[in-house]
């Protein structure tokens, strides 16, 4: 637990950075891009080279984490925390966590299995239910074990699997140093983070309707409708973490970008 704790924290961290900005959109777009490209540098490096270990991976972040601090210091007299809410967006977004969660500890309705379909009411199942994610783990499961790159196929045994290309290795990389900070095991914890991938790509959209300056309502209604895009076996929705989620949050800061004024 303590892992955990520590873990979350390097990784919020440089968030903070955010209140240095006079533009806090900008500079949630800035520090948000800037995250996700340190997770996926010191992924790839630390893998590359064989020292993807939770000490290297921790004291890298936990010197930017430093730095964080000492810039919050040197800029004390211009950091300011103070920002209007927008009540309703918050709202939204905890029903959209909400749903999110409950597809996995409180879900009521209609499920798929071998016999068919069937209803079920307040079922709890933490683990990933499309076959992509169970993928997705054993490479994150392999990168950790072997402290290298997921470029080899872990589910084929022997020399084959070490041959079988993998174009994802950006992804799966990044994300298997995240699961190392936390200190996470990938089985357990590839719910939570599918959830919140799935709140972060709800709130770059949000976002990206309020910087081209759609109302706040039409934006929040809007964006609670993004978690019911229907899903299919060959057209997964936000519910999942999938390779195209991750483009998907790069994406959506590209179009922001270009967005603000």
């Amino acid at each position: 637990m303590a892992g955990h704790f520590l873990g979350a924290i390097l990784l919020l961290a440089p968030f903070a950075l955010v209140f240095c900005f006079k533009n806090r959109l900008r500079g949630f777009l800035y520090v948000l891009a800037s995250v996700l490209a340190l997770h996926l540098f010191v992924g790839l490096v630390t893998q590359a080279f064989h020292v993807f270990f939770y000490e290297v991976v921790f004291a890298v972040h936990a010197v930017f984490a430093i730095g964080t601090a000492v810039v919050l210091f040197r800029k004390r007299k211009t950091v300011s925390f103070g920002r209007k809410l927008e009540w309703s967006a918050v709202l939204a977004f905890f029903i959209i966590v909400f749903e999110l969660w409950s597809v996995h500890f409180s879900y009521t309705g209609t499920i798929s299995t071998i016999r068919g379909e069937r209803f079920v009411q307040n079922t709890s199942y933490q683990y990933p239910y499309f076959s992509d994610e169970w993928v997705g783990i054993s490479f994150i499961d392999y990168s950790i074990e072997h402290a290298a790159l997921p470029a080899a196929n872990p589910l084929i045994d022997g020399p084959d699997g070490e041959k079988t290309p993998n174009v994802f290795i950006p992804f799966f990389s990044m994300v298997s140093e995240m699961f190392l900070l936390l200190a996470a095991l990938p089985l357990s914890g590839y719910v939570f983070a599918s959830i919140a991938a799935g709140f972060i790509v709800c709130l770059l959209i949000y976002i990206f309707l309020r910087a081209n300056r759609v109302g706040e309502l039409p934006s929040v209604a809007a964006t609670l409708s993004v978690p019911f895009i229907l899903n299919g076996s060959n057209l997964p929705g936000i519910w999942y973490l999938l390779p195209f989620v991750g483009g998907l949050v790069f994406f959506l800061i590209g179009l922001i970008s270009g967005s603000i004024r």
